[in-house]
């Protein structure tokens, strides 16, 4: 676990020591700047290592825990200024900053050592405010603790509600028996309430509803009527929860049983007639009602305007097959539900009045239009930072139950969740623990993909956030082999090289040269295989389903060539900032640009007056690269060198293009630009690359021509060299013949009087992980590392939060029957618009 995060300014050179109790083979120190960290051995119990005058960020994991008796030291042997953190998982202020020349760490909870003076002086203020390892530093610890609370307010407390449904009584009704039985589902509620009391969730802030088969898990329970899991007992309970909780709270809400869809109760705005349900235990009787996916749409908005901290963990599903035999049962009805019952209707909602909730399917049938999805967080694109939605499966796909481990039956998602999450470190956000659940469903049912939507650097249970830099998830495991959850699509290819990780390390603090590294043999659509090519042996874990690789080598064929613009007469300065830049160039590890041995290459470097200048093939200056480098600045070569690498990762992101005329999805991804007509897109098409004006509403109009299902991503390839995941958070799919009409915001950056952006959409048969394409703009860098940047996100506004929404939203019946793609080029297929952006 991490057990010190320490940022240090020394103004002379000083040597650091890092004394701990007991030697420990498995303690990992680093110590760097931003985008260059290294790892410092321990000999016996010490670690230590000179510094020369700099910023630095050191940070301690470590099995040992310290504590009074077995305290960590930390000392250096002149004045420096220390920034000190507690753990991330602490709930204390995280950033705290004096002078001395050691640190005593008694609790990693304890931000603030005895031998630390508190901050005051115009020194260690300057510190806190400007030093550039500020960042990072704030990347490590809880950032968030503490916001939405007020001073002195007692720390957010959990509160659950556990719905499992095993018991589904029989037809008494007009519908017929359409949900069987199942087996699995109370056992998943009871593990999640083991799980959350030994996390420390007292019993009676869990609220439990089961349905327990005679003689199954549970069945020795006391079941009062009111806690039987009916329609009326989920929303009270729902509601009892939503009241019980403060402002600030973590609410983990977690279903397991049977999804379903039935006649709407919505016919003005749902163009297929159905809903996508909860099947309440009752459901088969003629008095059972299900419990709607508008109307968890209402409850999510309810929590959202009380500023509560929602997880929903939903084990069910709503398309795909509904038996697989004996062994393996999906977990949705015998068919559709076309039956409209008497007992239900708009209004006698017991969540909110029809007008309400009329209005909830007004906007999410408007936002947008032509959506197959199972859930989505806010309809306008943005991922809210309150709510966090785990699916067990996409649209088209089956929530399995089995007895995963060879006695007893579970829900696949359930099961590996929990293991997943009893593993969990002081690094675990939603995603880490999504990857890592992901990875071991799909490696067992091909055909479920768990779906992640919403906050998903939120930590699992937690109210701290904590960016996520840009990796790839290790979906499978084969001795010296592993299968990695991006392709073709993905921009990978034969010969690129990634270092591996746990998942709860983030890489922008690893030493990745030293870390076990993997090389690319074989590429698919949405899949590579790779092999190990540099083990470091016992010092690191092995390598396990949901680790994080991370590129360090780019493949020979996505190497960008460097040249020197032709020039009359150079001075000595001129010279020397040459020597040092190829210098630099010849260096690099990334192999993402090399020195050209022709007068053709991608990139020419100028010198102009006294600054750097990149150009473009033809020698024009390529625009917006901010701030403009001096020659004689300090770290001038290695910033343009990076400036390089990142202008290269974001030109292949643009030219990738599958350009194989004979795969079934060539030209069948169709893009079209609209302006907003009221709250919907225009039927009017804007001609190629339009001139919009800032702070205008557009749609985005993607069309699937294709005869199968398509996995959308959409990128904003911006004009200050930045690339943002559009959708993150917000997983789309497309059926055969159907669109989507995402609602965009044209912006410009400060100081941008006009840009031009393009938006780049992939389509795949399959999942695949894009988050490593993403970059921030240049001007972000600082001089660091351009290969292991954090994402951005985009976040929800503050405030009242009308416009938090959760979606379900008409996903195409039937089971998706995709086989592996035959060729890496027929499962994916791409296409892309570009806007002119004008103030």
């Amino acid at each position: 676990m991490r057990v010190l995060n320490l940022g240090l300014r020394t103004t002379q050179q000083t040597t650091l020591f890092v004394k701990m109790p007991a030697a420990n083979s498995t303690a990992i120190l680093r110590i760097g700047t931003p985008g260059n960290f290294a790892t410092v051995a321990f000999q016996g119990d010490t670690a230590s290592t000179t510094l020369p005058v700099n910023d630095y960020v050191v940070a301690l994991d470590s099995a040992l825990v310290p504590s009074p008796s077995a305290p960590f030291t930390v000392t250096t042997d002149v004045d420096a200024i220390y920034m000190t953190a507690g753990a991330p998982d602490s709930d204390v202020c995280p950033l705290v900053v004096g002078t001395g020349r050691a640190i005593i760490m008694k609790d990693p909870k304890d931000p603030n050592p005895p031998s630390i003076a508190s901050a005051g002086t115009a020194e260690e203020a300057s510190f806190l405010a400007s030093s550039r390892i500020l960042l990072d530093m704030k990347a490590l610890v809880d950032a968030s603790s503490g916001k939405g609370a007020e001073d002195g307010a007692p720390p957010p407390e959990i509160h659950a509600l556990l719905i499992g449904i095993d018991a589904y009584a029989p037809d008494t009704g007009r519908n017929g028996t359409i949900y069987r039985p199942l087996r699995g589902c109370v056992r998943d509620i009871l593990e999640v309430e083991r799980f959350l009391r030994g996390a420390g969730v007292p019993a009676e802030r869990i609220t439990r509803l089961v349905a327990p088969n005679p003689g199954g898990p549970g069945s020795e329970l006391p079941q009062p009527p009111a806690s039987w899991p009916t329609y009326d007992h989920i929303v009270s309970a729902w509601q009892r929860v939503m009241a019980t909780a403060r402002k600030g709270d973590v609410v983990y809400i977690h279903y397991s049983g049977h999804g379903g869809r039935s006649a709407t109760l919505f016919p003005a705005f749902k163009t297929n007639g159905l809903d996508e349900s909860i099947a309440p235990c009752d459901i088969n009787q003629r008095a059972g009602r299900y419990l709607r996916d508008i109307e968890i749409a209402v409850l999510l908005k309810q929590m959202a305007q009380r500023e509560l901290l929602t997880t929903l963990v939903l084990d069910s599903c709503y398309a795909g097959s509904a038996t697989r035999g004996e062994d393996v049962q999906a977990r949705r009805g015998d068919t559709d539900d076309f039956q409209p019952r008497a007992s239900e209707s708009a209004d006698n909602s017991a969540v909110a009045s029809r007008a309400d909730l009329e209005s909830m399917a007004k906007h999410l049938a408007s936002t947008p239009r032509g959506l197959d999805e199972t859930w989505r967080i806010d309809p306008g694109g943005a991922a809210s930072s309150l709510v966090t939605v785990l699916a067990a499966c996409r649209p088209h796909e089956s929530s399995f139950e089995y007895a995963v481990d060879g006695k007893h039956r579970h829900g696949a998602l359930t099961y590996f969740w929990l293991e997943t999450l009893r593993q969990r470190g002081a690094a675990m956000t939603y995603r880490t623990a999504y990857r890592q659940t992901f990875a071991r469903v799909h490696a067992l049912f091909r055909d479920q993909s768990p779906v992640l939507c919403g906050a998903s650097d939120r930590r699992v249970l937690g109210a701290a956030t904590l960016a996520q830099p840009a990796s790839i998830a290790i979906l499978e495991v084969d001795g010296d082999h592993v299968t990695l959850a991006a392709g073709a699509s993905g921009l990978l290819a034969v010969g690129t090289r990634l270092a591996v990780l746990p998942p709860e390390l983030l890489p922008e603090l690893a030493d990745l040269p030293a870390m076990p590294q993997v090389e690319v043999t074989s590429v698919d659509a949405t899949t590579a295989r790779a092999h190990v090519v540099a083990d470091f042996g016992d010092g690191w874990l092995p390598i396990t389903l949901g680790a994080q690789a991370v590129v360090v080598s780019f493949a020979p064929t996505l190497r960008r060539e460097v040249r020197w613009a032709p020039s009359r007469l150079a001075s000595r300065a001129e010279l020397t900032a040459r020597a040092e830049l190829e210098s630099e160039i010849a260096a690099d590890t990334s192999h993402a640009i090399g020195l050209a041995t022709t007068d053709s290459a991608h990139y020419q470097v100028a010198v102009e007056g006294s600054r750097f200048a990149i150009l473009d093939p033809a020698g024009s200056r390529l625009p917006n690269l901010r701030p403009e480098v001096g020659v004689t600045d300090p770290s001038a070569a290695r910033t343009i060198k990076n400036r390089l690498v990142h202008l290269a990762r974001f030109h292949n992101v643009q030219e990738l293009t599958n350009t194989d005329p004979n795969s079934p999805l060539a030209g069948k991804l169709e893009l079209s630009l609209h302006l907003a007509d009221g709250d919907r897109a225009s039927r009017a098409t804007l001609p190629v690359q339009p001139i919009v004006p800032c702070n205008t509403e557009f749609y985005l109009k993607i069309r699937n021509r294709s005869t199968r299902p398509l996995s959308i991503a959409v990128f904003d390839l911006a004009a200050d060299w930045g690339i943002e995941y559009v959708n993150r958070g917000t997983p789309l799919t497309l059926d055969s013949g159907t669109f989507v009409d995402l609602k965009l915001v044209t912006s410009l950056p400060p100081g941008y009087e006009q840009a031009t952006d393009v938006l780049k959409v992939i389509g795949t048969l399959e999942h695949a992980d894009f988050e490593w394409l993403t970059l921030r703009p240049l001007d972000q860098l600082h001089g660091g590392s351009a290969l292991t940047e954090p994402t951005r996100t985009t976040r929800a506004p503050n405030g009242p939060f009308e416009e938090l929404m959760a979606l379900m939203h008409e996903p195409s019946h039937g089971q998706r029957k995709v086989a592996l793609a035959a060729s890496p080029t027929f499962g994916w297929t791409e296409a892309q618009v570009g806007l002119v952006v004008q103030r």
